[in-house]
């Protein structure tokens, strides 16, 4: 069963979509000139960190010790409380979040497919087309689970359960005990970003068919919504204040209520959705292909305030402020509210780097295995 690596989106002229009478349109885009490239003040190779004018501090340095040719770092991730530092050959090296301490290393079959899933002590390893459960603490690893579908995304938190989300569009949940696998719901097309949970439902889209809300207490469909003809959703999905938020190919942000899926309003960004759209505060940040970052405000007057282009990944959210990786592999630093660039570092092409979801914190890796945890400043 093949793993898809990345998403293919069809690029539909906009003239169509331009024609649907009920869109908002958002406010033009302020292009942002991209700083000189020079030393990265960011690489964990430097000895020194002078970052005050940043706005950020070094939280912990750590070395992996000598790696050889063949066993170079692949990736890092955040996992809850630990970072997960993948080296060649499916070895993986777990460090304490907080303090940078090493905790446990193990070694798997292969290498990841996609980033682990924390639940307390545990950590859930997606490896080819199986699920290892890995104890951190006891160091024990678990059979491995094969779900009968290729994961597209990591699974999910729920309760005491996993939610699994498929490239063939099938939604299961997963005891952690490995056995008892329930399947919930099939979509017509493959599950990309990880679906959200918001209290006892479970909202995801596939790309190309629609969006479903699943109430997992009583395990039934509360409702699907496809996207306005000749449109195809394209994006993950977000959840904030009574509603559910999706994009689609021609570049259309709609709103749906979470209870029943009524539709609220859709607003015409630049450019197609991709990705999963982030809500902080009363902002919702949206990644396009072009690629790009867009900022909407939720209010009621629903408006664009800012778009950033270059933007690849949104690391993390902090005071104000927004971290991102751009195409150029340069990351960059830019205001919540006017979408300013307040600095911008040509990362290393060997470095890899991963945000903390919960916390305005960067974890940056090179290939020879030093890493560097930079907090933001209080």
């Amino acid at each position: 069963m093949k793993i898809a690596l990345r998403r293919w989106s069809a690029f539909i002229p906009l003239l169509t979509a331009l024609l649907a009478a009920s869109c908002i349109v958002p406010e033009t885009s302020t292009k942002q000139a991209r700083a000189p490239s020079g030393p990265s003040k960011l690489s964990p190779a430097n000895h020194t960190f002078d970052l005050e004018k940043e706005g950020l501090k070094r939280l912990w340095p750590q070395e992996l010790g000598q790696l050889t040719s063949n066993r170079r770092l692949q990736n890092i991730y955040c996992a809850g409380r630990l970072v997960v530092v993948e080296a060649a050959d499916g070895e993986l090296h777990c460090l304490d979040a907080q303090s940078g301490t090493r905790k446990t290393v193990v070694v798997l079959r292969d290498g990841l497919r996609r980033a682990p899933t924390a639940m307390g002590n545990a950590l859930f390893f997606v490896v080819g087309t199986s699920i290892y459960a890995y104890d951190t603490a006891s160091e024990e690893l678990g059979e491995p689970h094969n779900p009968g579908f290729a994961l597209f995304t990591s699974p999910q938190v729920y309760r005491d359960k996993l939610v699994l989300a498929g490239g063939n569009g099938h939604l299961a949940l997963l005891p952690v005990s490995g056995s008892g696998q329930q399947w919930l719901a099939s979509l017509n097309g493959p599950i990309y970003e990880q679906p959200v949970i918001s209290g006892s439902y479970l909202f995801a889209a596939a790309a190309g068919d629609a969006v479903i809300a699943w109430d997992l207490e009583h395990n039934r469909e509360l409702w699907r919504r496809t996207p306005d003809a000749p449109s195809k959703f394209s994006s993950g999905v977000a959840v904030h204040g009574g509603s559910v938020y999706v994009g689609d190919g021609l570049g259309f942000l709609y709103a749906f209520q979470t209870e029943y899926g009524n539709p609220t309003w859709k607003v015409l960004l630049e450019a197609p959705i991709v990705g999963r759209p982030e809500v902080v505060g009363t902002k919702l940040l949206v990644l396009t292909d072009l690629p790009s970052l867009i900022c909407v405000e939720l209010g009621a007057e629903r408006q664009v305030l800012w778009s950033y282009p270059g933007a690849r990944r949104l690391l993390t959210t902090g005071n104000g402020t927004v971290y991102v990786l751009n195409e150029d592999h340069s990351v960059a630093a830019l205001s919540l509210d006017t979408g300013q660039e307040l600095w911008s570092d040509p990362l290393p092409r060997d470095c890899k780097i991963a945000g903390d979801p919960d916390r305005p914190v960067l974890y940056i890796a090179n290939s020879q295995g030093s890493i560097v945890a930079l907090a933001e400043l209080d």
